[in-house]
Formats: C-alpha cells, structure tokens, sequence
C-alpha cells in the first residue's frame, strides 16, 4: 500500500512496524491512538486509490454487466461472472447448463491441459534494435475468431458429418451459422456492439461524470468479451472444453503467420516480431505522418483479406525497438492521437523493480533504456553504465539506494539455512533488543564487505553510516546490476567482458578503476583492502584461496583490490 500510495497519491502510510501493532493495542491511550491514527491513514489511502482509478465504476459496471451481485464481482473471479452469464443465455435458448465438475474431474482435465493445451504463435524476435516498427493489432482477436467461425460448445460436431461444417487448423469441427448460430458467438456479438456504443458516446461526452460512466461500461464489456475464451479452457469451468479452446488458438497461430506472409511477400517490409494478436512491422521511413499512412493503408488492406468480423488494426509505432526475447522487450512508443503523437516507454516482461533488488537497479536500468531508445546512443549507455559502477566503488552512491527490502514472516530460528536479512535480525537482536523486527516486519540491510558468508555481511544501513562500515561494491555489481542489464546489452550483442571492458578479458575492478596509465598495479596495498582474490590468467574470483594454490586453469592467485589485482599486501599502514 505504501508504494502504490506514493506513487499514485504521492502519500505514505503512517511508519508502524507490524510487530509494534500487538504492543499499541494492548498499551495506553496514546498508543491506542496512534494505532487507530494508523488504521485510518491505511482506509483512506485505500479508498483514495479507489477513487482515483475509478475502480468502484469499474466493478459497478462489471456487476451490471454480468447480471451479478456487486459483492459478488468483488470478491467472485471470472468464472462466476461468465457462469452467471452463460446460465441466463443458455436458458433463454432452451439449453441445460451443465453442473460444477467434482474435484477428480478437474483434476484429470488439469492432467491433460498440462500437455494438449496449445497456446498462442509468437514469433521470433529479430534481435537488435529496430527503428520505426509499426504495431498492428487484431482488435479483439479471440472474441472475433469464435464470432467469426461460430465456435461455441453447441456448435461442435462430434462423431457426425454435417454439409458445410467449419475446419479449424486443431481438427475441431463446427456447424456453419446457417445450421444453427452458437450461443457464444451471439453473446460475444452483443457485447462487442455494445462496447462500440459505449466508446461512441465516451468520445462524444463532455460531462466528467457522464464519461466516467460510459468508460466503465466500456471496460466492463470488454473485460467480459476476452473472458470466453480462457473460460472455455479453465480446468473448473462447467462447458470445459480443451478442443474448443485449441481450435480458437490454432486460427489464432494461422492468422499471425498469413498476416506475416502478406506483409514480408506482397508489401516488402520485415515483420521483426509477432505476439498472439500482433505484428511489428520494420519499415525504412522516417517521417512519423508517412509511417501512419503506411500503418492505415497495411491495416485496411490486410483487413479486407481477413475473414468475418476480424480486423487489424494500427495502433502505434515504435520509434526504438529492443526485443530481448519471446514476450520480452523495449520500446519508444508514439500512439496516434488527434492533435500529434503521445510518446512513453513501453516495456513488456523486463522488471525494472523487484523486491530482492536495490533501487539502484531499477533507476539504472530506466536511465540505460532511456539512452539507448530515446538517444539511440548504446555507447553512452554503457559509458553510464560505467560510471554507476566507479561510484559505487567509490562509495558516492547514496546509501539508501542500496538497501534490500525482505519480509521476516516467522521467528529467526525457524528459518532453515542462513538469509542475509534473518542474520541482520540477529544481530539487531543481540545489539537492542528493542529495536528488533517482528515477524511481518519488512527488513531493510545492506551488503558490507568482508570475507564471510554473504548473509553474515548483511548490516543495517543507519549502522553503516554510524560505524563507517563499506559496503562491498563487488556484490552489487555482480549480483544486482549485472544480472538484468547483460540481459538488455546482450540483446545488443554486447557481451559482458565488452560492457565491463571495451572487449577485453579484465577483472571488473581493472576495468573501472583504471587510469589513463592503465595496467600499472598499485605498489603497496594494505591488508584491509583486499575484498577477495582473483586469477591472473583467467580473472575468475574466489572468496578464499583454492586449496591447490592456483586456479582450475592454471593461472596464480592475486589479492583482489579496488585499486585493482596485487600480488603483496602489507599488514600495517
């Protein structure tokens, strides 16, 4: 609730740790009523939020279309919303709705699903960064497929021959819409018809809360509409039904790879990638107003050759793209508006904030992709990179931007195996008992240096800065920035000795902490600065020497320095 508030509201709760909400309760008047000052700054945050993105609306207008209880939609999934639906539906067509499976049955159809459900086609990124790719997307991909090929469980053909009937790429067969429409697509078409009203009268409204209506209504019927198809494949669902949702998938996969061939074949551009209901579409122009035209002109056209109610359309351009992988990647989006574009950064499946990484990460990470997608300028990302690091080692990065956050959810000695912040715990323990976490309380630390187990080198940042302790820079370099952004250059087929050090096989503290008069070793270190040891040959780092005295590949064993690799060290200043 604190990160959303702050980010949202630009609010934070109150600072109560979890373990001290026992203590207030049970305490005198004045901690009672910081606990209930507590409890009411977390409700209004909360309803805050809810009022600032509308949710309520949102779940009102779900209620209503679903035909379901408001507090029902609240607390009830998908399911219930479009069983709901479907019993009302199915019975104004004289049809039985099937009962809840019992649990074997669920769980055989889970068996199955494991190992026959197809999902969507994704192509394979091209790799590289790509300038001016125009996305093109099947509006309602799903929805329009089984609207389209009157897919709907009373529309199977099982184990008969019926003139006419619907082929799918799975095998699946259907009765045309001639023979009989399928409830599914019926209802789908109806949604879909009222969602087109809804965003009419949206674009058309002048009055705030009148358009607060209509784009909750709008949402609602859209979220309903993109629920069928997982319904159809959800192990509980009472219409399960693995060929339905395989056959709506399979035309899925056949339209992506036809779109691709028309593209490629008959308009000469590159389709650098594709995902389940979209292609990006490579093309050599400049010009954002000539690059709209090309996106409307490719999405009408293709839409004329597509069957039924399916329809491509465009729906923005990256300026810069940077896939990483299949569902992975960085974009420069413009979205098309009426009076100009609208540019932001768009990613999809890379993490700019997890809860076992320092902010730093994250702020690293958003700075890098700026460079390299808005200046187009991948030396400089690394030249940042770079220089993030040498202060790191220099210690001029702000301390709290280092610190790691995890929650102590049971007593210290119950955790199996050492965790850096159950040590710091213990620590806290022995130092001030008062001052110790609780369980439920998030744990902040920060990684020392030192030559002991990791988790042993976790220390409480206001303990650092009171005792003058250093961090070891070495961690989190390796451990925290390393990790996510060899991923981003990888993509650029930079590898990690070459974003460390210009292509050449150096230990990390050589290559950041080298002067102009590079390779010169420092003459006299002292003791307290070795960090580690690393191999001459190989610059493979150990903690503590090999027990053979040389590393696996052969090469002699040097202190490991900031000011670099040394073969002496002396004990005393």
């Amino acid at each position: 609730l604190d990160s959303v508030a702050n980010k949202l509201l630009g609010e934070r709760k109150m600072s109560v740790k979890h373990s001290e909400i026992e203590k207030l309760w049970n305490g005198d008047s004045r901690g009672l009523e910081k606990l209930v000052n507590y409890c009411l700054k977390d409700s209004i945050l909360a309803m805050n939020l809810v009022l600032k993105l509308n949710l309520l609306d949102k779940y009102i207008a779900l209620s209503k279309v679903s035909g379901t209880l408001l507090q029902d939609t609240l607390s009830g999934g998908e399911t219930s919303r479009i069983e709901n639906f479907l019993l009302q539906e199915f019975n104004k067509e004289g049809f039985v709705f099937p009962c809840k499976p019992e649990q074997v049955e669920v769980e055989k159809r889970e068996r199955v699903r494991k190992t026959e459900l197809k999902g969507g086609f994704v192509l394979e990124p091209k790799k590289g960064l790509h300038n001016n790719v125009i996305v093109l997307d099947f509006k309602s991909m799903y929805p329009s497929i089984i609207r389209t090929y009157n897919i709907c469980p009373t529309t199977l053909i099982k184990n008969t021959d019926v003139k006419n009937a619907i082929e799918t790429p799975s095998g699946a067969r259907f009765v045309p819409r001639d023979v009989r429409e399928g409830i599914i697509p019926k209802i789908l078409e109806k949604l879909m018809k009222e969602r087109q009203i809804a965003k009419k009268k949206l674009a058309k409204e002048t009055d705030p809360i009148k358009k607060r209506v209509y784009f909750s209504k709008q949402w609602a019927l859209k979220i309903m509409a993109n629920a069928f198809y997982g319904y159809l494949g959800y192990a509980r669902a009472r219409i399960y039904d693995l060929s339905i949702a395989n056959a709506v998938t399979s035309l899925g996969r056949e339209i992506i790879q036809k779109t691709k061939a028309i593209i490629e074949r008959e308009y000469g551009y590159t389709v650098v990638y594709g995902d389940t209901d979209s292609v990006m579409v490579k093309v050599q122009e400049e010009d954002m107003d000539k690059i709209r035209e090309i996106g409307n002109r490719l999405s009408r056209e293709i839409t004329e050759r597509l069957p039924g109610v399916m329809e491509l359309e465009f729906e923005k351009v990256f300026k810069r793209f940077l896939p990483l992988t299949k569902k992975r990647y960085a974009a420069w989006k413009f979205e098309p508006k009426d009076d100009g574009w609208r540019e932001s950064i768009e990613m999809k499946g890379i993490e700019t904030v997890r809860r076992d990484w320092c902010e730093l990460v994250g702020d690293t990470m958003k700075n890098i992709i700026d460079i390299i997608l808005k200046k187009n300028d991948v030396k400089g990302a690394m030249k940042y990179f770079n220089e993030i690091v040498k202060k790191l080692v220099r210690g001029d990065i702000d301390i709290q931007k280092l610190v790691i956050t995890k929650t102590m959810t049971k007593t210290p000695k119950t955790y199996a195996g050492m965790q850096p912040h159950i040590e710091l715990v213990k620590k806290i323990q022995a130092r001030n008992p008062g001052e110790a976490p609780g369980i439920g309380d998030r744990v902040g630390y920060v990684i020392i240096k030192g030559l002991g187990l990791l988790s042993k080198r976790a220390e409480d940042p206001n303990y650092v800065i009171e005792k003058g302790l250093e961090i070891d820079s070495r961690y989190y370099i390796d451990n925290q920035l390393l990790p996510p952004l060899e991923r981003i250059f990888g993509a650029l087929n930079i590898s990690k000795s070459e974003l460390l050090g210009n292509g050449k096989q150096m230990g990390i503290f050589e290559v950041i902490m080298r002067e102009d008069d590079k390779g010169k070793r420092p003459e006299r270190v002292l003791i307290t600065d070795v960090n580690g040891f690393i191999c001459e040959r190989c610059n493979r780092f150990y903690q503590r020497v090999p027990l053979i005295g040389r590393c696996e590949c052969g090469g002699s064993i040097l202190f490991s320095t900031p000011a670099g690799a040394v073969e002496e060290v002396v004990v005393n200043s």
